[in-house]
């Protein structure tokens, strides 16, 4: 039978189970099957716990539904299962190795008075480091940041306004922008820093306030946006320790077929193999003058880490 024809069976099998609430996921239930995969139910997020229940569930159905049909599971489909608990064991691995974001009343309250204020800034954007440094140090002796931003920012909304961002909200921006734009006084520039967009060199125009009521609303507001920045240190700082712990090493210099362009412990993936890789991730849906470097290396990036994070959770118990 067509695994389409067994995808409409199975919801099928799902939808009447549903109807007559028959079929359905407890606490419990979910909590055995995280223990099997050796994490601690009650130190996971809320999140996690619902996208581990729906995996859960929608496999557990699939199964009962190919029962029922007497249908045996074929390789490509117990595969599918296979991909499934792996891609549950990376989430454990990585929530296992990710600080707590969590903030404390007196950071948000904090966090919440920065929001007063919107603050006028410019920027000069970049891709590649080495440019980013010289810019910086012509700006150092003297050269006038509207001409530079104008001259190589390669942000098309604000470079021909001289890198002019207009007014920024706090949290309008990712953590690593915001952070190095708190850190300024009026009329003074940043060092140059990494965000996903590229390298950024940022000046601070000056600020003004708003008015903000302050109540229940805002102050979750201001959590949200806190614990969201935090959030993503935090998982910067498990990707940089799971990096050290596979020893990865990056090689995009070189264009020779065989050069390895990830290195870590116990595996490798060279640039022909890279190429395919990305060749069949993105088939059909990009041409061939978007299949770009950068985009290769944001792959290589993922196909590491997805590897590391399973390779963790081997060595944790978790899968």
């Amino acid at each position: 039978m067509p695994r389409h024809l067994l995808r409409l069976c199975a919801l099928l099998v799902l939808a009447a189970s549903l109807r007559a609430g028959t079929f359905y996921v407890t606490e419990g239930q979910l909590d055995e099957f995280l223990l099997q995969q050796g994490a601690d139910p009650r130190a996971l997020s809320q999140e996690l716990r619902r996208q581990s229940a729906d995996k859960l569930l929608e496999h557990t159905v699939l199964a009962q539904a190919w029962n029922e049909l007497g249908i045996p599971l074929t390789d490509e489909q117990l595969g599918e299962l296979r991909r499934a608990h792996e891609e549950i064991a990376v989430r454990l691995a990585r929530e296992a190795w990710t600080p707590d974001a969590t903030a404390s009343g007196d950071e948000v309250n904090d966090y919440f008075e920065l929001s007063r204020y919107v603050y006028l800034a410019a920027h000069i954007l970049v891709e590649k480091e080495s440019l980013c440094q010289d810019l910086y140090r012509r700006l150092e002796q003297g050269e006038d940041f509207n001409e530079l931003a104008n001259t190589y920012s390669i942000d098309p909304g604000s470079a021909e306004q001289g890198g002019y961002l207009g007014p920024v909200h706090m949290g309008d921006t990712v953590a690593e922008f915001e952070d190095s734009l708190l850190a300024l006084k009026e009329g003074s520039y940043s060092r140059p820093f990494e965000t996903p967009f590229g390298w950024h060199i940022v000046y601070l125009i000056g600020t003004e306030p708003i008015d903000v009521l302050r109540d229940d609303a805002a102050l979750k507001l201001a959590r949200e946006q806190l614990e969201r920045k935090r959030r993503r240190y935090a998982e910067k700082a498990a990707t940089a320790r799971l990096m050290e712990h596979l020893q990865v090493r990056f090689d995009f210099e070189h264009d020779d077929p065989g050069t390895l362009v990830v290195s870590a412990r116990d595996t490798s993936l060279s640039r022909s193999r890279l190429d395919n890789l990305v060749g069949q991730a993105f088939a059909g849906s990009l041409s061939e003058e978007m299949l770009n470097e950068g985009l290769r290396q944001a792959y290589a990036h993922h196909w590491i880490e997805q590897i590391g994070w399973l390779q963790v959770a081997r060595e944790e118990g978790l899968w």
